[in-house]
């Protein structure tokens, strides 16, 4: 018993679903506000993740009339639901946290949900009005028309990967570490995503009408053209005019400029010579867009070309989720997948240049 009483640093039983969680959040630094008072007791002490296994291990055992040593105690703390839970949704919100900051490819992407894995379909769909000036007394008439055209399809696909947090991690109360794990699989996670919604634009695909996504027919490709001031007028240009499926002027106002990781830079300061009375473009750079190449983009959610899919309900594309207990696993398995799909949508909203 190493000479020393039971004690459970005052944790209350009705404290476990608040308490617990809030303090984990915080010693990871991604706390509420207003921290439960318990927690903000322990933050005060500079409570160590370890303590709070002990805490929790020597409130079960006093739950059962009996009295345990500090290294039986932190084991069984370690094992509890409150733990795990606890610890695994903190990580949850370092890794939003992290995702949030390098997912620069969802300003180019339309947001679609799915409901599962199953593949989806998306049609292109225009309503057309045809508007005429109306004399006095004149009868609306009703000249709106659907028009609907076969369109690409696609479902989500997964990535995942299964982690151990060790007892050696949680007893030396490694947070740098576990903060950075988690972090590096946050970031290859939106990699991946990025990627996938970059390739889309670069594979130039054939869309279900037979054409590719960017041809000079289509009025959405620029040859010879390195990114300036002029070339990139002459995309706008070309942006504001495309045509929609019922041949309407599209008008698309430019909301991106895409470059290559070499030209960030050069497009930023280009981007900054553009007058402030508009919003102005948003410069994304990608290394998966080839260093000779560059977009404009209209909004997505206006003029949708690439589609990123996520299942319903999900914040971002990675979930982390508590794994299997596993007898010969010394620690706390973690399961991290990410479950997303990316898709062309169409090539109203999109101008590709190349050098």
């Amino acid at each position: 018993m190493e000479g020393e009483a039971p004690r459970n640093f005052g944790l209350k039983p009705d404290e476990l679903p608040d308490a617990v969680p809030d303090f984990m959040a915080a010693r990871f630094g991604v706390a509420n506000a207003v921290l439960h008072p318990r927690a903000a007791e322990w933050m005060e002490r500079d409570m160590a993740m370890s303590e709070l296994a002990v805490a929790l291990g020597r409130l079960q055992a006093i739950q059962q009339g009996r009295e345990i040593g500090t290294p039986q105690a932190r084991a069984i703390g370690m094992n509890t639901d409150a733990f795990q839970d606890a610890l695994v949704d903190t990580i949850r919100r370092v890794v939003a946290t992290r995702y949030n900051r390098t997912n620069e490819h969802r300003a180019i992407a339309a947001d679609i949900r799915a409901r599962d894995f199953r593949e989806i379909q998306f049609p292109q769909i225009e309503a057309t009005a045809d508007l005429k000036a109306l004399g006095e007394s004149a009868e609306i008439r009703h000249t709106v028309n659907l028009e609907t055209r076969a369109g690409e399809s696609a479902s989500i696909g997964t990535i995942a990967a299964m982690l151990t947090l060790s007892r050696q991690l949680i007893i030396n109360d490694d947070i740098a570490a576990i903060e950075s794990m988690f972090n590096q699989l946050a970031a290859v996670a939106a990699g991946r995503e990025a990627e996938a919604v970059f390739s889309v634009l670069e594979n130039n695909p054939t869309l279900a009408d037979g054409a590719a996504m960017f041809s000079a027919g289509a009025g959405n490709l620029l040859t010879s053209s390195a990114l300036s001031l002029s070339t990139l007028g002459e995309a706008v240009a070309l942006l504001r005019r495309q045509q929609t499926l019922s041949g309407e002027v599209a008008n698309n106002i430019p909301a991106a400029l895409v470059v290559p990781a070499e030209q960030e830079v050069s497009a930023m300061q280009l981007v900054a010579q553009l007058s402030n009375d508009r919003p102005p473009l948003r410069v994304i750079s990608s290394p998966w867009v080839a260093a000779t190449r560059w977009y404009v983009t209209a909004a997505p959610d206006l003029a949708p070309v690439v589609g990123l899919i996520l299942l319903r309900d999900a914040d971002t594309a990675v979930s982390i989720n508590r794994g299997p207990r596993r007898i010969q696993n010394d620690g706390i398995p973690v399961k991290v997948r990410s479950d997303y799909g990316a898709t062309p949508l169409g090539r109203i909203g999109a101008v590709r240049a190349e050098a």
